[in-house]
């Protein structure tokens, strides 16, 4: 994806300013899936924040039963999710070991 090479002259950077040569190399259409790939991460972690509050609400009042199904929703949101991009995974897989 990233199109940085140390052959250019920047070998041994590491941290911030590597980061920022890597976008800087990134063609329009690499930088907006990156982005894409980082609202996805938040949207999990979203998720994620969400279910664990509610269960600990519902677990503090007594209503085990509740809490567990609403973690179990969190987890089927969060895979539905994720779907397109463990596809995409799978097929890079496929192409790259032949099957």
């Amino acid at each position: 994806m990233v199109r940085y090479h140390a052959a250019n002259g920047y070998k041994g950077i590491t941290g911030i300013s590597a980061f920022v040569l890597q976008i800087q190399y990134m063609t329009v259409y690499e930088r907006i899936d990156y982005i894409m790939d980082v609202g996805l991460i938040l949207k999990v972690a979203g998720v994620g924040i969400t279910v664990s509050i509610a269960y600990q609400i519902l677990s503090k009042y007594g209503r085990e039963e509740q809490a567990i199904l609403v973690s179990l929703a969190g987890i089927i949101i969060v895979m539905l999710m994720l779907t397109d991009k463990l596809g995409g995974l799978f097929s890079s897989i496929r192409s790259i070991f032949g099957i």
